[in-house]
């Protein structure tokens, strides 16, 4: 499924207003772990955890189709100079979710799998977008590294983060990602990458052995090609 694609369904499956870019792209970076989708998200490391110019543009087009409203707020807070933070929220309008619709009649399975991962986002704790950043920027990178998402190994790499993260803050990302389920995921990741590369050893085998003789249909069909 194409970001553009798995972006606008996942909003739908949403069905809420997303409040901030970076809680958004962290939510889409999720989703796709959670629904086996991530890798065609190509979600790249970044300072502030993993970001993706794919759904990035996805959203873009989204706009521009006036498939998604993006609406300008507050967070309330003030910068040194006296200007307000500035929060950039996300919904889709109805033509965007009509649209939605016709693409889950034709994705049933890629729909299910994303409303399964929303529906467990949801029932994880609340968090707000710095706790997920956290949380997000830590998964990304003990996957990437191979290591397990272990409370242990979190805390080791909030140290190195790259900004200052309070005890606080790192415990609630740990509850996060134990709430979505993702500690246990990481060593299925794990176990698959072995059993991929035990697979690729098997086919590099089989590519060095001498070809074996076609069967029976095989041959015949061959046959048939030749004869035409």
């Amino acid at each position: 499924m194409s970001p553009y694609d798995f972006t606008h369904l996942a909003l739908r499956a949403i069905d809420c207003r997303v409040e901030g870019r970076t809680k958004l792209q962290k939510t889409i970076y999720f989703l796709g772990v959670l629904s086996d989708n991530v890798e065609e998200l190509d979600y790249r490391r970044h300072f502030y955890g993993p970001h993706s110019d794919a759904v990035s543009e996805a959203l873009g087009f989204l706009k521009s189709r006036e498939f998604l409203e993006e609406t300008v707020g507050s967070y309330g807070a003030q910068k040194i100079d006296g200007f307000e933070y500035r929060r950039h929220d996300f919904h889709l309008t109805e033509a965007g979710r009509r649209i939605a619709d016709k693409k889950i009649r034709l994705n049933s399975e890629a729909w299910n799998r994303i409303k399964v991962a929303v529906d467990r986002v949801k029932h994880a704790h609340d968090v707000d977008y710095m706790v997920m950043t956290i949380a997000a920027k830590n998964l990304f990178t003990l996957r990437e590294k191979g290591k397990p998402v272990t409370a242990e190994e979190i805390r080791k790499q909030s140290e190195l983060l790259g900004w200052k993260a309070t005890r606080e803050q790192v415990e609630q990302a740990i509850c996060y990602l134990r709430d979505l389920g993702l500690e246990e995921r990481a060593h299925l990741n794990r176990k698959r990458s072995s059993i991929r590369q035990a697979m690729a050893e098997d086919l590099e085998h089989q590519s060095s052995s001498p070809p074996k003789v076609m069967t029976q249909q095989k041959q015949s069909t061959r046959d048939m090609e030749i004869t035409l």
